[in-house]
């Protein structure tokens, strides 16, 4: 599988959450680093490369951030530059995921974003260390997501979206629904109390 660097990496738009420490251009050489680190095999890395860019984009938007694909690419970025320094990373995907998590907090401090105790997030990832129990919540998220209707994963990632912003958003929100502000909050309490239900069930179940 051919890949180029970044997926043929988009332009830096100058509106996008800046998170780089300094400014470090991704070579080819970086690239095929970073696709050596999944596997050693050029079909496999690519495939593995690619599901797991995909994991991360969902990690990202489930957080509420503006620009899932950008923050995913500056991941991979710093996990690059890290292997071109010739830091040794026995598990690329373990390693890549920490510094996700690293660009997520760095991430909410420019965007003034709610804590992460306090939104829609909390359903979607957990802070455990085991790395299967990680995959098989991303799993059981995927599945009890599918269940909700698509305006309803919408509406619970854009009451969540701006703690600065809130009021503002809960009031528009309400008034395009043509509901009160109350029923919009117990509306979007159910929504997450089902997703919550289903995740539980699923890794109980697993």
């Amino acid at each position: 599988m051919k890949l180029s660097p970044q997926e043929d990496h988009r332009r830096e738009d100058p509106a996008r959450t800046r998170v780089t420490h300094s400014q470090w251009e991704l070579t080819p050489e970086a690239f095929a680093k970073l696709l050596a680190a999944f596997s050693p095999n050029q079909e496999q890395a690519g495939q593995l490369y690619l599901s797991f860019h995909s994991k991360l984009v969902r990690f990202f938007e489930w957080k509420c951030c503006r620009d899932a694909e950008h923050l995913v690419d500056v991941t991979f970025n710093r996990v690059a530059r890290k292997l071109c320094e010739g830091q040794p990373i026995e598990n690329v995907c373990a390693f890549s995921r920490g510094v996700a998590e690293i660009v997520l907090k760095e991430t909410w401090k420019q965007q003034d974003r709610l804590a992460p105790e306090q939104a829609i997030e909390t359903i979607a990832y957990e802070s455990v260390d085991d790395d299967d129990i990680r995959e098989q919540r991303l799993k059981c998220l995927d599945e009890c997501l599918a269940k909700q209707a698509s305006e309803n994963r919408a509406l619970v990632l854009e009451y969540f979206s701006q703690e600065a912003k809130a009021k503002e958003i809960h009031d528009r929100m309400a008034t395009r629904l043509g509901i009160s502000l109350n029923a919009l909050r117990i509306r979007v309490h159910r929504i997450r109390e089902r997703v919550e239900e289903c995740l539980e069930l699923c890794m109980t179940a697993a």
